[in-house]
This record gives structure tokens, sequence and C-alpha cells, in this order.
């Protein structure tokens, strides 16, 4: 499904993602992190700009990439008001580590890809507290916030079967 040979029935490639589809739900995730959440919550939920940005850096890497994850860090900086960079170089190394593991993880079916995924993402995260703590000379780690990265694994499957369907469809309409 993801491989570069031709199709033996039209001799054109698969299609790809529009990159349409790919800046709105960049946009859709910019939004869900925004969104004012209640101190209770707030532990449970995941960083989901980090996860867009993961899923379209392994599914799309000539789209997305860790330039465009910078920039996007760099957003979520001014809009969170945190120390500049903070985001950019959590979003950049994740990104780079997700294309990393691009090869491996087409190798597995969409849960053992999450299983990839998740360290990723827990990393990324702890990475921007790690930064806040050198910022604020405290080094007491908020390790329960990181339990938002668990919903990586639900999403990613979500997402890979959204964007699975998206393919199948789009190659149909196209032979026809």
């Amino acid at each position: 499904m993801f491989s570069n040979q031709n199709d033996s029935t039209s001799g054109r490639l698969p299609p790809g993602t529009p990159l349409w589809v790919i800046i709105l739900t960049c946009i859709i995730s910019l939004w869900l992190n925004t969104l004012p959440i209640p101190l209770g919550i707030y532990a449970l939920c995941p960083d989901f700009l980090l996860c867009t940005l993961i899923f379209w850096a392994v599914f799309e890497s000539t789209k997305i990439g860790i330039l465009s994850a910078w920039f996007l860090g760099l957003f979520m900086d001014v809009i969170h008001g945190t120390l500049l960079s903070q985001h950019s170089l959590c979003y950049a190394f994740a990104v780079f580590f997700a294309i990393m593991l691009k090869r491996r993880l087409f190798r597995f079916s969409p849960l053992y890809q999450s299983i990839h995924i998740a360290p990723i993402t827990f990393l990324g995260q702890a990475t921007v507290y790690w930064i806040s703590g050198l910022r604020n000379n405290e080094f007491n780690y908020p390790f329960h916030l990181l339990l938002g990265n668990l919903w990586v694994i639900p999403l990613w499957i979500i997402g890979c079967h959204c964007m699975f369907r998206w393919r199948r469809h789009t190659l149909l309409h196209t032979l026809d």
C-alpha cells in the first residue's frame, strides 16, 4: 500500500494525501491544544499537534518534516507564552525520530506502530518539561502530566484506519 511501485492495472502511482488535508489536520490539532482544559483532566490530554506532526511525518515525510515541526512549535510557544523554541525543540526531535523509524514502522500493524510512537511522544513531552525546569531552576518533573501520551496509542490506530480508507477510496476512484 505504501510502496512506490506502479499499480499493474493503471500504470500510475497510488495518490498521496493532498496538502490541504495536512494543513487542516494541523489547524484542528492546534485548536485542540489551545482549548482551556480544567487542571483535573489536563494530565490526561495528549499534545495533539505533536501526534499530528508525527503522523504526517511518517506517512507524508515529503510534505511534513523537521522544519515544519519547528515552525509549528514556535507558533505553539507564542500561543502558550512559553520560552521561545521550547515546543520547537520537542517537535523537531520527535519528528526526527519518527522519520528515522519510518521504514521499521511500515512493517508492523497500526497497534505495534503506536507502541513504537508512544515513547517518542513521551520523550518529546519530557523535553518540554525539562526545558521548563531548566528555565525555572526547579527540577521536580511532573511525570503525571506525561500520562496523556497513553492516548497516542488509540489516536494512532484511528489515524491509520482513516488514512488507509482515504487512500483506498482515492485509489479506487482514480482507477475508474
